[in-house]
């Protein structure tokens, strides 16, 4: 899954942490430039393992206590298990206990109103999202937390400038927090200044690893965070350790199995790529990882099994994606392998609608490009390039789309920079964006 995808989910838990009160950690005095930085882990909280038990007490006492706090307890806690399993019906049952939070308490529980937005970020119903967060802002309009959540709804849907508003109007102390520090680094990733990004999530973690009630899950997020930007940037041994390191935290962590699942297969390590599908797959199956293995079966000469992944992955779009929380993996894989291009291109249309970012802009891009709509999709690609976004994958299509329209010079930029950001980005457009750019030269 690209992690233009699976940010989604982690925007989510940004609204979430409004439902939680979370502990403040001392910063260490230390002689350092960045006392954060000298922070040291606090032991390793395996709460995951009674979650079902919380939940099922939670459950018990909800529609005998009454009242706005337990189902707003229950509903972070439906959130925290969806994170953990990838299960939509947990993001459901959360907003259905936020609202029953809201309706036993309707005025100024924030808690619950950004649950409820926690559960449509995670929906990929942004402009909700955003409409609930702006009703919390009447109650606390210089919360960091609000703010943060407020800004990555707004980098969701591509209102960058929205989004940078909002996050220069915080304060310096609400900038340091780490729900603000890990939203200022998707819009530094997004912006191409990747060794931010990675500086501000590298120092987020380590404050919430110093805090003793930091779950598993949201310590292995940092880490799948940093695979991301480690891959995206052509660290691909970097990307392997910090997604192995998220597995080692948070045991079948599918969204680090997926990153990894991703990098092996860029390098042709097929029987690596499939077992680390296979672990994503075991929680979320979903097009992207699906499509690794039916990949990785295919280089490994198993055409049955392979076949039977490319069937799920139909199959998803027929019965497994009905809040369409897969729509721009599906048009990606079809566009990729060259198949059902004409789908590819309505579904890409589909989350456009709700999800305009420089993101829908390349998937939109690419579908018009595989089915001939070459003006349309070199009109997408330049807004997907606004930002110069760290994506190769982008600037590979980008590459070929301007290769087509005749301008060398644009193409190879774009092909040159995708093969700078990782010469290994992917297991068979890194190789064609080499041979193109030698015939361009």
């Amino acid at each position: 899954m690209r992690n233009q995808v699976t940010w989604a989910v982690a925007a989510s838990a940004l609204v979430a942490l409004a439902v939680w009160p979370f502990a403040q950690s001392q910063y260490a005095k230390a002689t350092v430039r960045d006392p954060i930085m000298a922070l040291t882990p606090a032991p390793l909280s395996t709460n995951y393992v009674h979650e079902g038990e919380i939940i099922r007490t939670y459950e018990r006492h909800d529609n005998a206590a009454g009242g706005p706090l337990i189902p707003r307890l229950l509903s972070s806690a439906y959130m925290q298990r969806y994170r953990e399993t990838g299960d939509v019906d947990d993001i459901l049952r959360a907003k259905n206990e936020a609202r029953k939070s809201l309706a036993a308490q309707p005025r100024g529980n924030i808690a619950a109103t950004l649950a409820i937005a926690s559960a449509d970020t995670a929906l990929h119903r942004f402009h909700e999202a955003i409409d609930a967060i702006e009703s919390a802002r009447v109650f606390d309009r210089g919360d960091a937390i609000i703010g943060s959540a407020l800004a990555s709804n707004f980098l969701e849907i591509g209102n960058y400038a929205g989004a940078k508003t909002v996050l220069d109007r915080l304060s310096p102390d609400d900038k340091a927090s780490v729900s603000v520090e890990i939203t200022l680094a998707r819009y530094a990733e997004l912006t191409d200044h990747a060794d931010e990004a990675k500086r501000l999530v590298t120092r987020a973690m380590r404050v919430e690893e110093s805090i003793s009630t930091t779950n598993a899950e949201n310590r292995a997020w940092y880490h799948f965070r940093l695979a991301e930007l480690a891959f995206a940037t052509g660290d691909n041994a970097g990307a392997i350790a910090e997604g192995t390191a998220a597995l080692t935290i948070f045991p079948n962590y599918w969204h680090a199995a997926t990153v990894l699942a991703r990098v092996y297969a860029a390098q042709h390590d097929w029987k690596s790529a499939l077992a680390s599908a296979e672990i994503a797959d075991r929680f979320a199956p979903l097009p992207e990882t699906l499509g690794i293995e039916a990949d990785a079966h295919a280089a490994l000469g198993d055409a049955d099994a392979a076949a039977a992944k490319r069937d799920e992955i139909v199959a998803i779009e027929r019965v497994g994606n009905a809040q369409h929380l897969s729509d721009r993996l599906l048009a990606v894989y079809y566009d990729d392998h060259g198949i059902r291009l004409a789908d590819a291109y309505a579904i890409a249309k589909r989350e456009l609608a709700v999800r305009d970012d420089v993101f829908a802009d390349d998937t939109i891009a690419w579908a018009a490009a595989r089915i001939g709509k070459w003006p349309e999709a070199e009109a997408r690609i330049a807004k997907a390039l606004a930002y110069d976004t760290p994506d190769a994958r982008m600037h590979y299509h980008a590459g070929t789309i301007f290769a087509h329209a005749g301008k060398r010079d644009a193409a190879k930029r774009e092909f040159a920079r995708a093969l700078a950001l990782n010469a290994t980005f992917h297991p068979t457009f890194a190789d064609d964006a080499r041979a193109q750019l030698a015939k361009l030269q």
